[in-house]
């Protein structure tokens, strides 16, 4: 298994957004990991490994955050 092959993505759910000081702020809840092999890599296949965790739907939202970054701008 080469690192470059796979995508590492770690999934926060159970969580909530509120805003503090002009920043969007994700509190509370779980985290897990998963690896998505890079020639699969597509929404079905994020959303699939997301319900190796928890219960997904399509009605749920998806954030990204850039790696590195610890908040989201409001």
């Amino acid at each position: 298994m080469d690192k470059l092959d796979y995508l590492p993505i770690r999934f926060h759910f159970d969580r909530a957004f509120f805003s503090s000081d002009g920043q969007l702020k994700y509190v509370g809840g779980s985290s897990k990991m998963s690896y998505i092999e890079m020639d699969k890599l597509s929404l079905p296949e994020i959303i699939g490994h997301l319900t190796d965790h928890v219960v997904a739907s399509y009605a749920m939202r998806l954030h990204w955050l850039c790696p590195g970054s610890s908040c989201l701008t409001a």
